[in-house]
């Protein structure tokens, strides 16, 4: 469809394309992870459960011609601020004349696929700056990677050296973060791709499938062996060389891993560790927030492919999640 001023709204998700050089869409996670909140407003207040409140019981008996005894909840308030983001691919109208005689390639869809992946990008550098930063800090509790003698509650040993539990360090947490959070055990540990094959190979984990799978371990086991429902590796990469420099491509994600509960859908008073808040009211927006446009640019003779996408990624509950820093020696 299109509007007075002439940019026309493509009917194209904001998802990846099948084009050369581009990250398959499944090294995103961001998304598929964190808790969707759709909201009708770009900020207003949201939720933060103290779960003190819950646990603490306040059942008495009940006396003859008395009332009941009271209890409750005090509701801490935070707020969420949906900005828009947005980035766009300028295609100049000489080179649709050659694309099209030579039939090489579709222009519309490489600048659609080109600004879909420069916002997916961003959300994985929100969610690592978000909830996985290196300098930690975001969660009630969290762990140092360490070489030396373990201090408990504070450090473990990293899963790299040969001596490493990461079945206990792991397990432990699963137990704690369902002991603090409700009895909701987390759901799924995020690691990058070092961190991913580290585990992998460690002895601990090795140990349990060497006589039945020879020591193979798929992720189905890892995830098994770890107590949680599914492993997400952050396959994500980014180039952070301005151009016309030398590229410096890397994984997004540096030496952290999150054990954390994730609901799998929700509100603004969802008991989660972390939601993403879309602003589905955004003019021309989808569901989840997003749109992307064709724009004539008659100025400078091309045709704009813009993205455009309104979010906010929030910790919503301290308590449901464990960051382990510095996983690894390397």
């Amino acid at each position: 469809m299109s509007n007075p001023l002439g940019t026309e709204f493509l009917s194209i998700p904001l998802r990846n394309f099948s084009v050369a050089q581009m990250q398959d869409s499944s090294v995103f996670a961001a998304r598929r992870t964190l808790t969707k909140i759709p909201v009708s407003q770009q900020t207003a207040p949201y939720y933060v459960y103290p779960t003190e409140d819950w646990l603490r019981t306040e059942v008495k008996p009940l006396g003859r011609g008395s009332e009941s005894a009271g209890g409750g909840w005090h509701l801490s308030e935070d707020n969420y601020n949906a900005k828009v983001y947005a980035v766009h691919k300028d295609n100049d109208i000489q080179d649709y004349a050659n694309a099209n005689a030579a039939g090489i390639m579709n222009l519309d869809q490489d600048a659609t696929a080109y600004v879909t992946e420069q916002i997916q990008m961003y959300e994985e550098i929100k969610f690592r700056d978000t909830f996985m930063p290196d300098a930690g800090g975001v969660w009630t509790v969290e762990f140092e990677g360490t070489t030396a003698a373990v201090t408990p509650g504070v450090t473990f040993l990293q899963w790299d050296d040969p001596d490493s539990t990461p079945i206990d360090d792991i397990g432990n947490e699963i137990i704690a973060i369902a002991a603090r959070n409700l009895g909701r055990r987390p759901n799924v540990l995020m690691v990058p791709p070092h961190v991913y094959q580290t585990l992998r190979r460690n002895q601990q984990i090795i140990e349990l499938y060497q006589f039945s799978q020879g020591g193979l371990v798929s992720d189905q086991m890892l995830a098994a062996a770890l107590g949680v429902e599914r492993i997400e590796v952050m396959w994500a990469q980014t180039n952070t060389a301005k151009e016309g420099l030398t590229a410096d491509v890397d994984f997004i994600f540096g030496d952290n891993a999150l054990l954390a509960y994730f609901a799998p859908s929700g509100g603004p008073k969802t008991n989660t560790a972390g939601g993403i808040f879309t602003w589905t009211a955004m003019d021309g927006g989808s569901t989840i927030g997003t749109r992307v446009d064709r724009i004539p640019a008659p100025l400078i003779h091309s045709i704009r492919i813009e993205a455009m996408a309104a979010f906010d990624m929030k910790v919503i509950n301290a308590k449901a999640a464990t960051l382990f820093r510095d996983c690894t020696a390397a």
